[in-house]
C-alpha cells in the first residue's frame, strides 16, 4: 500500500481526495498527508499517493532523486509516458503534456534551453526587480496609516506574475 490519503466512502471513487485540493489553499493538503505518512511510518516517504476524479490515482513525488530520475530519464527508455488523452489532446493540442515517444523529445529538446539555469536567471533579473517595485509602490500609501499589510498574499501575487499566471 502506497503511503497518502486513503478514503472508504462510496463518493471517494468519483471524487477521490479532489474536493479536499479545491477547498484548501495550494498544496495545503499535500504538506498535511505527507507530514502524517512520515509520521506513520517513521521515516521520509519518496512520493504520497492518492486518488483523485473518477478512481484516477495521482503520485506526488517527494525525493529529489526519484525526481531527478523523472526529469533526465531518456524517453526511449520508457517508450510511452502516459496513456494517449485524446479529449486532452482536442484543447490543447499537441504539445509535452499529450505527446508521446519520438515527437515527446523533440520537442523537450527544443524547449530545454529555456529552463536552463542562465536563461531563468536572466529572465529573473528582468523581471522581479520591476515586479518588486509596483509591490512597494503600492505599500508605501500604507505606511502613514499604519495599517498592516499581508504580504503573504502579495508574495503569492509575484510569485504568480513571475511564472507568467
Amino acid at each position: 500500500k502506497l503511503p497518502g490519503p486513503h478514503t472508504q466512502s462510496r463518493s471517494s471513487y468519483i471524487f477521490g481526495v479532489f474536493r479536499t485540493i479545491l477547498k484548501e489553499p495550494f498544496a495545503t493538503p499535500h504538506m498535511r498527508w505527507w507530514k502524517e505518512a512520515q509520521k506513520k511510518n517513521g521515516q521520509d516517504i519518496p512520493l504520497l499517493a492518492y486518488s483523485i476524479l473518477l478512481g484516477n490515482f495521482s503520485v506526488l513525488l517527494l525525493d529529489a532523486d526519484c525526481i531527478k530520475q523523472v526529469l533526465t530519464a531518456q524517453a526511449s527508455k520508457y517508450p510511452t509516458r502516459f496513456p494517449k488523452k485524446y479529449f486532452l489532446q482536442h484543447i490543447i493540442g499537441d504539445g509535452l503534456v499529450t505527446l508521446n515517444d519520438e515527437d515527446w523529445s523533440r520537442h523537450r529538446r527544443i524547449i530545454q534551453p529555456s529552463f536552463m539555469v542562465q536563461s531563468i536567471h536572466t529572465q529573473l533579473n528582468r523581471v522581479v526587480p520591476q515586479l518588486i517595485m509596483k509591490y512597494i509602490q503600492i505599500w508605501k500609501p500604507q505606511k502613514p496609516h499604519h495599517r498592516e499589510i499581508d504580504v503573504s498574499s502579495h508574495f503569492l501575487a509575484i510569485t504568480l506574475d513571475i511564472l507568467g499566471i
